[in-house]
């Protein structure tokens, strides 16, 4: 493993919250993650540490320490943590080529005119620019800096060949999250103020307040030393004080410390027991009163700021369980059968409590598999939640955007780790958003894209024909097999004698192979329930042939030489909230919420539970295989858990919460089993939901709960920033570019693409 790749492991230990984080929670760490952002954020963009924020349009560093901003349009990367003021300070003067120097700069941000300063020529000029928090976003901003001209000369400029003619030099530019450039530029100098530099402190504006919401572990203590860099001489009085208090959910804030600032350049200490009871909490430190985004009176430098608790002894793990090893050895050599019913939700099986016989081959297999209640896609759409389950990657890493999206090369497949231990691997697909052009194929002897074949219109029983003989002829290989069904999916017109099945004697009926967003606003209570009958045909149509394999297989004493796991890519929403058809829009329980069945080879080491109700995702199931057959995975960069443990102890959580993402308009999911939480990224939108008292996820409570809700997305922030940070390690560049030309597509897989509606 290389270096950089060492270095990201050791900052994901540090921002994983269910790792470490029963030990110590260090602030300084949690400050980007803070909801009111009261620690100052400042770099100087013309030093080492401010090339990450430099896009194109920019000279390098000159060996005067100065920058050349390029003609046409030179691009600076604004992040941003809260929803503050951003402040960007620029000295400059025109860089005079020709005696034509640019006669000004014009600053825009989403097309929206921010400044527009006239410069003089050898005049520096020092610029204030205030970004406002409406035209900004959480995360990354594009922030655009326009060289301008007089019209008249302009005009009289070959564009090309005098392209540095319109060019501004730049002695400094400074980013920051505080107002005066003076003490910007102060922190940004290490000689002058080295506490401000220092990695482990955390450098906090008086007056103002920072809030933190974690899980508060018990018998724990707050422990820090400060020191206050007033700006006011320290001969005087000041009447500042700090206050730190915490809130759980439904109680009244307590103050637990109070201190007053003196004006001493001493480091003074603090070590406050906190409450016995452990839960979430959110810890404010309010340092003085706030007057205001302008208003300063110093900084307080808080020197390893933690919360720490007595350490416990590590529970240690039952010992001679050589029965469980014995298994797990015996697994070792057997063949791996993936089947995805596409679009596939758990609350429609029989199984799982529907009151519709929808599933009853599946519920007869589960009779000899485990059945696990919890199971939730970790995207909304086909090629992301695939592209997990074959790499054990999250959307954010894999980057598959767009229609034209591959899997990254560089990441390595289910299919290849198994071809590479010598398995015959083999996919039947018949959906073309896991097309061969999509990277898909990527480690399988053979790929079967039956929307190709003459005649196949996508209806489960078409893929028997091909399914079948490829099982009696490999009978007695080693095989790792992906079968992905595209029914359920719409349309819901399955093949008789399924089509009448739950739709024969409503009154109101609607065109089942109709886009039914389109229409549902207009539709009645009745149609709805009419579409969720052809929804449940087409499970049982797809049930029906599922349960031919598993005959096909047993026929063929396939079973107990086998793996098989019968899931879902993702679910799909029948209009339960807002009228919302189809999936990849909203993280509705039906459209997360999927299937998971898994059946082991009969052995007389092992009792199998009927049922585990622990969270388990889509990429449980590559590191489970992966745990099986002895595949060498970077275990510390993928979320994913084996679930062997839980068939040893069906009691116990691998997971503490589960993430799924959306592509298009970014958003998150977040959830445990009591809450659910979705962020939408790019207006900071919450929604918060308590599944306990809600189980359909119908109301929104955020207001009522946020301190929870804030603790989880202080959570959720840290796990964006860790994935961005695994996806820098392991991607060569920006994956999003590297997507392949739908010209170079055949038409069958883009008429297979327009039917499943991802393009017109």
């Amino acid at each position: 493993m290389n270096k950089k790749i060492l270095i990201i492991i050791c900052i994901l230990l540090v921002l994983s919250s269910c790792r470490v984080r029963q030990a110590a929670f260090d602030l300084k760490d949690e400050a980007a993650f803070a909801q009111e952002q009261g620690g100052i954020f400042a770099v100087d963009l013309l030093k080492p540490e401010g090339e990450p924020y430099v896009m194109g349009g920019w000279s390098a560093v000159r060996t005067d320490g100065t920058r050349l901003g390029v003609f046409p349009i030179s691009r600076l990367k604004i992040p941003v943590f809260a929803k503050d003021p951003m402040y960007l300070f620029l000295k400059c003067t025109p860089f005079d080529k020709d005696q034509r120097p640019a006669e000004g700069i014009q600053i825009r941000m989403k097309n929206e005119l921010v400044a527009q300063v006239d410069l003089e020529p050898e005049t520096e000029k020092l610029i204030k620019i205030s970004l406002p928090p409406h035209i900004l976003n959480l995360g990354d901003n594009v922030l655009q800096i326009y060289h301008i001209l007089n019209p008249e000369i302009e005009n009289e400029i070959d564009q090309k060949e005098n392209k540095r003619i319109r060019t501004t030099i730049f002695y400094e530019m400074l980013l920051s999250s505080h107002p005066d450039y003076e003490m910007t530029k102060r922190f940004t100098e290490a000689k002058h103020l080295a506490d401000l530099k220092r990695s482990d402190n955390l450098v906090q504006k008086v007056p103002s307040t920072l809030d933190f919401y974690i899980n508060l572990p018990a018998h724990a203590r707050f422990e820090a030393n400060y020191k206050f860099l007033p700006v006011i001489p320290s001969d005087q009085h000041y009447p500042i004080e700090v206050k730190i208090s915490l809130q759980e959910q439904g109680g009244e804030e307590e103050v637990i410390h109070r201190v007053a600032l003196e004006g001493k350049n001493t480091i003074s200490r603090i070590r406050i027991d906190l409450p016995a009871e452990k839960g979430v909490s959110r810890l404010r430190i309010q340092a003085g009163e706030e007057e205001g985004p302008d208003s300063f009176e110093g900084l307080l430098i808080w020197k390893k700021a933690s919360i720490v608790r007595k350490q416990e002894k590590k529970k240690e793990l039952a010992k001679g369980d050589e029965k469980f090893l014995n298994w797990k050895r015996s697994l070792a050599d057997k063949n791996a059968i993936i089947i995805i019913l596409d679009a596939a939700r758990a609350d429609h099986f029989s199984g799982y409590g529907y009151y519709r016989p929808t599933t009853p081959n599946l519920d007869k297999f589960a009779k000899e598999a485990v059945l696990f209640s919890n199971a939730y896609s970790e995207s909304l759409t086909t090629r992301c939640s695939i592209g997990t389950l074959f790499t054990g990657f999250p959307l954010i890493v894999l980057s598959l955007y767009n229609i034209g999206s591959q899997i990254p090369g560089e990441l390595t497949t289910l299919a290849q780790m198994f071809q590479l231990d010598n398995f015959k691997t083999t996919g039947f697909a018949g959906v073309s958003n896991v097309s061969s052009y999509f990277g898909f194929s990527k480690g399988f002897d053979q790929y079967f894209e039956l929307y190709k074949e003459k005649d196949f219109y996508r209806k489960s029983q078409e893929y028997l024909p091909y399914l079948f003989p490829w099982l009696e002829s490999n009978k007695e290989n080693r095989f790792f097999l992906y079968v992905h069904f595209k029914e359920p999916h719409a349309a819901y017109v399955p093949l008789p004698p399924f089509k009448g099945m739950f739709t024969d004697g409503y009154e109101e009926t609607v065109d089942l192979s109709a886009h039914l967003n389109e229409i549902a606003d207009e539709l009645t209570d009745e149609q709805i329930e009419y579409i969720r009958a052809g929804y449940d045909e087409n499970l049982a149509s797809v049930d029906s042939v599922v349960g031919e394999v598993i005959d096909k297989m047993r026929s063929l004493d396939m079973l107990d030489k086998s793996i098989i796991i019968v899931t879902a890519d993702h679910g799909e929403l029948l209009g339960e909230k807002d009228k919302i058809f189809g999936h990849g829009g909203y993280f509705g329980e039906g459209g997360m919420h999927i299937p998971l069945l898994v059946r082991f080879p009969k052995s007389e080491d092992m009792e199998f539970p009927d049922r585990v109700d622990s969270l388990v995702k889509l990429s449980d199931l590559f590191v489970t295989l992966a745990d099986i057959h002895g595949f060498d995975i970077p275990k510390d960069l993928i979320s994913g858990k084996s679930l062997l443990p839980l068939i040893r102890e069906p009691e116990i959580e691998i997971n503490p919460f589960i993430i799924s993402e959306k592509r298009g308009i970014p958003g998150y999911c977040y959830r445990n089993k009591q809450h659910k939480l979705i962020y939408w990224i790019e207006h900071a939108s919450i929604e918060f939901y308590d599944l306990e008292k809600d189980p359909k996820a119908m109301t929104n409570v955020y207001e009522q709960n946020r301190i929870t809700a804030n603790y989880y997305l202080t959570n959720l922030k840290k796990w964006i920033t860790g994935q961005n940070l695994i996806k820098e390690a392991l991607l060569k560049g920006d994956p999003s570019k590297r997507e392949i030309d739908l010209n170079q597509i055949d038409e069958n897989t883009l008429e297979n693409l327009r039917a499943l509606g991802y393009i017109k």
